[in-house]
């Protein structure tokens, strides 16, 4: 799977941006534990993202505009996030052996 960016909120909740090509704003995904699957967020894209929690996330978007997953709806804002079980085209199975060096200069 490719992640443009990846945030990992205050209660171990992952959300990351998947990558696309020829977008300028890619789709989000939430790692769910229990079904331990990625679902796909609808009405959310961005270039980069910030995680609180399980339901909290700050996203940019490619025109600067930051939209609040518990903002409520007003000019310029998103509505809550709502999850569908839409396939967002990556594979739910997980590694046991993900690992990777991260190396310093």
């Amino acid at each position: 799977m490719c992640l443009i960016d990846v945030s990992a909120g205050m209660d171990g909740s992952v959300w990351g941006l998947l990558c696309d090509n020829n977008v300028k704003d890619y789709k989000i995904i939430k790692w769910q534990t229990i079904q331990r699957k990625w679902y796909l967020v609808p009405g959310f894209e961005g270039v980069t993202l910030s995680a609180l929690n399980g339901v909290s996330v700050a996203v940019i978007n490619s025109e600067g505009l930051v939209s609040l997953s518990s903002s409520v709806k007003k000019k310029g804002r998103k509505n809550k996030i709502r999850y569908t079980d839409e396939d967002p085209g990556v594979d739910h199975t997980v590694s046991q052996n993900v690992s990777t060096p991260i190396t310093t200069n």
